[in-house]
């Protein structure tokens, strides 16, 4: 965790103890038509299951924007919970508020964070299926979203719609569902589902931000053993100058030739400058090579 988080920690209760109780600020910018809103203690939520909620963990400057956001404003908007046995509200949307407010009690003490506004889906209002789509909606409109996430919510959302009761059918339709809901174009919503079809390493360059998705849709095209073996021979060439040839029939020797570094022909290069700028002249041409290996 980060030093400054540490710090406006230490500093939260002093903070906190000036300014007025925020347990009723929320909005419903979201969550629309749900009007039971009340406190839920924090020690009877439960997180969803990974497998549902992929989606990776606000990091540590993301985390102390939204401690101080709660510190200055207030809970802008209610978790979403579903009710459960045992006296028990699992997390649809909020896992990040959830953390922040057990962040702020352990540092605090203030019983004010032992208890967080939610709007509470009923028992037997909602099944899992329409648990998992809350998850992946609030994420889509809440969060900024890798291109990796956006894939697999995109692609969940799909088999959700293809298999539910709402009446949905074609996959066209489907997918203009999809593209209106999301407000990205039907092309977006194609291209997101492909990249469902890399394989994991590939997937991971991409959330690294070593591989651009636009070139990675160039690889989805191939089996998982042609991507295995771009990534294991060529994964530091994936830039315009090669990624831009790729079609998506070729054979492992065309692929191969297109990686291949084309080496320019050298010449020799004689001329006179003032003594003083040799040195500078040296860098320049060093770095100029450089760049243009």
């Amino acid at each position: 965790m980060q030093n400054n988080m540490k710090e406006r920690l230490k500093k939260a209760k002093n903070r906190i103890d000036s300014k007025p109780s925020h347990s009723t600020s929320f909005n419903f910018d979201v969550i629309k038509g749900d009007t039971g809103v009340r406190e839920v203690e924090i020690e009877k939520l439960i997180s969803a299951p990974a497998q549902w909620n992929f989606y990776k963990p606000l990091p540590d400057n993301k985390m102390t924007e939204l401690i101080d956001s709660i510190l200055s404003k207030g809970l802008l908007t209610p978790i979403v919970v579903w009710e459960k046995e045992n006296d028990q509200y699992m997390i649809l949307a909020g896992h990040n508020r959830v953390q922040a407010y057990e962040m702020l009690y352990l540092s605090t003490k203030d019983n004010q964070f032992l208890k967080i506004n939610a709007v509470i889906k009923k028992l037997d209002e909602i099944d899992e299926i329409e648990a998992r789509e809350i998850i992946i909606d609030t994420n889509w409109v809440q969060r900024q979203l890798s291109d990796i996430e956006k894939s697999m919510s995109i692609n969940l959302k799909y088999g959700i719609l293809m298999n539910s009761k709402k009446g949905y059918d074609g996959s066209g339709r489907v997918r203009d569902i999809i593209s209106k809901e999301y407000n990205i174009s039907g092309r977006q919503v194609d291209n997101y589902r492909r990249l469902n079809n890399l394989i994991k390493t590939l997937k991971d360059m991409i959330n690294n931000n070593t591989l651009k998705a636009t070139y990675a849709l160039k690889l989805v095209s191939y089996d998982e053993d042609m991507q295995h073996y771009i990534y294991h021979n060529f994964k530091d060439k994936f830039i315009r100058k090669y990624m831009k040839n790729l079609k998506p029939s070729m054979t492992k020797d065309e692929i191969t030739e297109v990686f291949k570094d084309d080496e320019d022909p050298l010449i020799e290069l004689k001329f006179k400058v003032p003594t003083h700028l040799k040195d500078l002249i040296n860098q320049k041409v060093k770095e100029i090579l450089e760049n243009n290996k």
